[in-house]
This record gives C-alpha cells, sequence and structure tokens, in this order.
C-alpha cells in the first residue's frame, strides 16, 4: 500500500475559472485528508470532472446517477461477493461517476479487495480508500461550496462578459466584432450560422479558414448521427423576436471547450440577437458572408480548394457547371431612398436574393464596392454561348428586381463562363468595372464584358491626368457649367456623336427642327474651332464625351481651360 496523501494548504485549491474542477483537485481539500485518502485504482483518470457528491451504499446504482458525481461509500454497496463487487464498479462507471470513495474500517477491513480494484482499473474509475473515518456530511459541503462558489464566481464572470459584448453592440460595432472578442477570449473560432446551417459570419483564432469550416462540417454530421462529445463545441442558440435565426458555435479546434467557454458563448449569443433587432444587421452580416467569398475571388486571394469550401458552405453545390461572373449597380443614387448608405441598400438585396434561379440553377452574390458581383451555374448544357447569357440575363435581372432593385435603375454585365473558381475570380473584376462604367451608356437588357470595350478603357483611365488633359483640350468652352448656352451645345454634340452623325436621327432625339440642329452644329464647330466633318475630329470629340460622362458619374468634372 503506497503512503497516505501529504496534507496542503486549503489556498492550494484555488480554481481557475476556465478549469472544471476535477477528483485531483478534491483530494486537496482538508475536509477530505483529514481522512487519510489514497488513490488505489484509476489514477490515469484522477483529472476526470466532479460536478457533484453523492452518498451511495446500496448493490444496484443503476439510474441513481446523472454522471459527474463523486460516490461515497461504506462499501456496503460493493459488498463481500466478487462478482458483485466488479457489477457494483461497472454500474457506477456507466452512470458516469467521476470517482469511489470507500472508507475503511466498515465492510473492508485496512485493504480493497483486488477484485473491486481490477475493475476499477479496467474502467478507468478512481477509487480512493480513507484510512480514517469521517463524517461524510462534513466531506460533502466542504466539496459542495467549492463548486457552488466557482459556479457563482463563473456567473459573475459571465455577466461581466454580457455586459462587456452588449457594450460593443451599442457602441456600433456589430456581432462581427462580438465574435472575434469572443474567439479571442476562448481561444478557438466561433461560427454564426442562419437557421438553415448556412454560415452568416466566421471569426477564425489560430487555424485557418479551411480547416474550421471543416470542423465546422464534420460538427453537424456528428449532430445528425447524434454522437457529437460536448468536448467538441460550444453551442447558443440565437433567438430573435421569438423565433430562431441561428446558432452560434465555438469550435475545439485551437484548443478544448471550458465550462466557462460555453457561458461566453451563451452571453455573446445574447449580444448577437440584440445587434440582430436592428432591420438592417441580419441582411448586413448575410451578405458580408458571401461578400468576402467575392472579394477574396475577385483580388486573387482564395485557392480553388479553400474558395469550393467556402461556397459550399453558402449553400453552393458542390457539383457545377460552367460559372458565370456577373455584375450589377445602381444606374442613379436613387439607392439613397431605401438606405443609409449604398451598402446597406445592396445589403439589403442581397439577403433577399434566392439561392436559385426560376429555373433551379445556383446562384451566390456578395457586395462588392459600389455593385454586387454573382456566380451563376450554368451547369452542363451544350447551349450555344450566346443562348445561354440572354437566358442567365434574364433570369438574373428578374432576381435582382423581385429583390428591391428597380428595372429602370438596374445595370447588369456578363462575363465569360469559367470552370473553376480561380477562373472566375480571373473575370470578376473586369465585369464590376464594365457593369460601371455602362452606366453612362444607353440603356440595354445586360452589357457583354467577355471582351474588353472602348467604355471600359475609358473607365480605367478616367482620373488619369492624361485623359483629363485631353477632355479639357477637347471639349474646351463646352466644360463651363455656369454657361447655359455652353451646356446645351455640350448635349447637342453628345447626341448627334450618338447617332453617328446622322443630323435627322439627332434633331428627333433633341426634339429640333432640322434647321435648328444645323445652327447648334455651326456655333459647336466655331466655339471649339474644330469640323465636324473630319473623322479623326469626330472620333476624338466622341472619346471625351464619353470619359466626360464616366468622369461626373464619379462626381468629378474637369473645369474648362483658362
Amino acid at each position: 500500500m503506497s503512503a497516505p496523501l501529504t496534507p496542503k494548504p486549503p489556498e492550494s485549491l484555488l480554481l481557475d475559472e476556465a478549469r472544471k474542477v476535477t477528483v485531483a483537485d478534491v483530494l486537496e481539500l482538508p475536509a477530505l485528508r483529514r481522512g487519510l485518502p489514497e488513490v488505489v485504482a484509476g489514477k490515469v483518470a484522477l483529472e476526470r470532472q466532479v460536478r457533484w457528491v453523492h452518498v451511495l451504499d446500496v448493490q444496484d446504482p443503476s439510474d441513481l446517477l446523472r454522471g459527474g458525481e463523486l460516490v461515497l461509500s461504506t462499501g456496503f454497496g460493493a459488498g463481500k461477493d466478487p462478482k458483485g463487487q466488479q457489477r457494483f464498479v461497472e454500474a457506477l462507471a456507466k452512470e458516469g461517476a467521476s470517482g469511489l470513495v470507500i472508507e475503511l474500517g466498515w465492510t473492508f477491513d485496512k485493504t480493497l479487495p483486488r477484485t473491486l480494484l481490477d475493475a476499477a482499473d479496467a474502467c478507468q474509475l478512481p477509487v480512493i480508500a480513507l484510512h480514517r473515518q469521517l463524517r461524510f456530511v462534513e466531506v460533502t459541503e466542504a466539496i459542495h461550496s467549492v463548486l457552488l462558489d466557482r459556479q457563482l464566481s463563473l456567473l459573475r464572470r459571465a455577466d461581466e462578459l454580457q455586459d462587456r459584448f452588449i457594450e460593443i453592440v451599442l457602441g456600433g460595432e456589430g456581432a462581427t466584432s462580438v465574435l472575434a472578442d469572443l474567439s479571442r477570449l476562448i481561444g478557438n473560432p466561433v461560427v454564426l450560422e442562419d437557421h438553415s446551417q448556412r454560415l452568416v459570419e466566421l471569426a477564425l483564432h489560430e487555424a485557418g479558414r479551411e480547416r474550421v469550416l471543416t470542423a465546422w462540417e464534420q460538427h453537424h454530421r456528428a449532430e445528425d448521427r447524434q454522437d457529437r462529445s460536448d468536448a467538441d463545441s460550444a453551442v447558443a442558440e440565437v433567438p430573435v423576436r421569438g423565433r430562431a435565426w441561428g446558432r452560434l458555435i465555438a469550435l475545439a479546434v485551437d484548443g478544448p471547450i471550458h465550462e466557462s467557454d460555453r457561458l461566453a458563448v451563451d452571453r455573446a449569443a445574447i449580444a448577437v440577437a440584440l445587434d440582430l433587432l436592428s432591420e438592417q444587421s441580419g441582411p448586413r452580416l448575410r451578405a458580408r458572408a458571401r461578400g468576402g467569398l467575392i472579394a477574396g475571388l475577385a483580388h486573387g486571394r482564395l485557392e480553388e480548394r479553400d474558395a469550393a469550401r467556402w461556397a459550399a458552405s453558402l449553400g453552393f453545390p458542390r457539383r457545377h457547371g460552367a460559372l458565370l461572373p456577373a455584375a450589377a449597380v445602381w444606374r442613379t443614387e436613387k439607392w439613397a431612398e431605401r438606405a443609409e448608405t449604398e451598402q446597406d441598400a445592396w445589403d439589403m438585396v442581397v439577403d433577399a436574393l434566392p439561392r436559385t434561379t426560376i429555373s433551379g440553377r445556383a446562384v451566390i452574390a456578395g457586395t462588392y464596392g459600389d455593385g454586387v458581383l454573382l456566380a451563376l451555374d450554368l451547369g452542363q448544357g451544350a447551349e450555344r454561348p450566346s443562348g445561354v447569357l440572354e437566358r442567365a440575363a434574364s433570369e438574373l435581372r428578374s432576381m435582382l428586381e423581385k429583390s428591391g432593385l428597380p428595372e429602370d435603375e438596374l445595370v447588369l454585365a456578363l462575363g465569360r463562363p469559367a470552370d473553376s473558381w480561380s477562373a472566375l475570380g480571373a473575370s470578376l473584376d473586369r465585369v464590376v468595372r464594365a457593369a460601371a462604367a455602362a452606366r453612362t451608356s444607353a440603356a440595354r437588357p445586360w452589357h457583354d464584358a467577355r471582351r474588353g470595350s472602348i467604355v471600359d478603357l475609358l473607365f480605367g483611365l478616367r482620373t488619369s491626368v492624361e485623359m483629363v488633359t485631353f477632355v479639357r483640350e477637347q471639349l474646351g468652352p463646352l466644360l463651363d457649367e455656369r454657361d447655359a448656352r455652353a451646356s446645351e451645345l455640350l448635349r447637342t454634340l453628345e447626341i448627334y456623336l450618338e447617332k453617328g452623325g446622322r443630323k435627322a436621327e439627332a434633331a428627333r432625339a433633341l426634339h429640333l427642327e432640322r434647321q435648328s440642329l444645323y445652327g447648334r452644329l455651326e456655333r459647336i464647330e466655331k466655339t471649339l474651332e474644330a469640323p465636324l466633318d473630319d473623322p479623326d475630329m469626330l472620333l476624338g470629340l466622341h472619346l471625351a464625351v464619353r470619359a466626360l460622362r464616366l468622369m461626373e458619374a464619379d462626381g468629378d468634372r474637369p473645369r474648362p481651360l483658362p
């Protein structure tokens, strides 16, 4: 028999709030150490958690425990029969007991029987022999006091965290900042998912996105099989206005999940729910999750595998056909009638977009810059490219209009279909620039961004010193906004150029008699000192006018030359 444990001062049991109370911790309590405790079996499991203490001396403990109890006994329940001793120990282990303490001198004199100890070692159930008699009531009071004190400490800490999280929300930072703060506190990644188990927001700690998404998928598979271990995650419901909006899930990826982590997740869920009470917060979060994928692709920051995993977490099918890049922008600033910022207006549109088109093709959308980028699954059909784009444009327009974007405000551009996510990313930036450039073009169902256009070129150069100088030199005094007559001549020149120099069509578009148009064209030639029958001159003026409109769309109009 090994020597009894050496007593330690009670100060040694100053438990960390983040750590559970274990059998080893309980053995340090003076109330138990007065009984000269000796660990005689199950030494490998001394870190098992003690949730409560239970005095038990019946031969069949089945259905009497809830798990986590430290059982105090005189040995009567184990009895003298070796088979009965084995059944007693196995029943305790099955019921989830954290350990068994037997006081010697009653059923067993100086040692515990080998059959009982072997059974305990086999079940990894710690068994402690007390060599001096104790009052069990004093032991239970001492252990319960520690457990209750720790629970109160955890609750106080949880209340402090709740105040902290709510302060973040009330300060205007929102649920994203709450998740980031929670992840730092518990040292593990945190996922916010909606009621359909789609990713809404993700806060990483140390592990990368792919590893965390893998753990999240494994978590759901384990839930489906009903074999998920509580040690793998901490889950809290996020209710909004009495309905289940989604869940907050902390995953044990970078470290273990502690009891205090569960309380922190519960309190963070309350703060997230508070933020979601804002009508714009839910759409903003969902749009940001999709926008993060879209932005990562457009900037070329995502590998193919990571992009596919991320898209799948947002509900896009893993098996898909060619991916069509598309972009939509508002033609004017009428978005201000719907939201405080253009980003908020887009967030609401994106959040309202269905996951599939009317023909059942998957689509994923996310805000990007001043517009929204979309990826549409074209499937495996062999339809000719122009037919595919026509139909895709029709379906996307219908979706966007039904989601809150007025028909006369929608500018839609489609790019070249891609065979992979990485190839799609290379097209997204061009498509969104093409949509933005098309704002100043004549309205049409969709704009073809499969190849560069002169408008795209002018849009890319619109802020350059060379282009600003070119516009000022070509249009000269017609740029003077204070001169109504100059503005009239500029508009006349613009329509004349749009109609390809066909005077009859230009006169009809301007609601002018033909002679009146002739008079204006003569004044334009005289003002600009430029003959309008010179093809090169007409080309230069047309480019300058188109570039000017693109500059004006950005709120920047060149000043006329002095």
